[in-house]
């Protein structure tokens, strides 16, 4: 079970590193004040899930998998990118409730739990945001 485990870590950590370096490019080019912070929060949250990741990969005994590149979608406009964000956070979601039952200890579980709860709340406000931009445009 240890290997199925590292290999969902692993796989989480490349996908917190491709929502951490999109919201950081977003965020960049982003003039609207509310979506501009929330993307900025979102990637110091995500960079905070990379770090976790990478201590439970080692406490295992595993070494963390870095991207040798990470592949985002750049789009001209904001829209499709908050849609696949909305998406790749309830990826996350889901992959995090997997990683949790294959956790061993009460404490792991917690952390882990603190994650999903933070990134439900990402899928929640970029939801909303989603739904502002789209308003904005129309």
């Amino acid at each position: 079970m240890s290997d199925m485990l590292l290999s969902y870590l692993n796989k989480q950590l490349h996908s917190e590193y491709k929502a951490m370096y999109s919201y950081m490019y977003y965020a960049a080019r982003e003039n609207h004040p509310r979506i501009k912070s929330a993307l900025k929060k979102f990637y110091d949250e995500e960079q905070q899930h990379a770090v976790m990741l990478m201590e439970f990969i080692f406490r295992m005994g595993g070494t963390p998998e870095l991207p040798e590149s990470i592949p985002i979608e750049i789009h001209d406009d904001i829209l499709p990118a908050l849609v696949l964000s909305v998406a790749e956070e309830e990826s996350a979601v889901q992959m995090y409730k997997m990683i949790r039952s294959l956790m061993s200890s009460d404490e792991e579980r917690s952390i882990i739990d603190i994650t999903i709860a933070q990134e439900q709340k990402h899928h929640e406000v970029l939801g909303s945001i989603l739904t502002l931009a789209k308003s904005e445009l129309l």
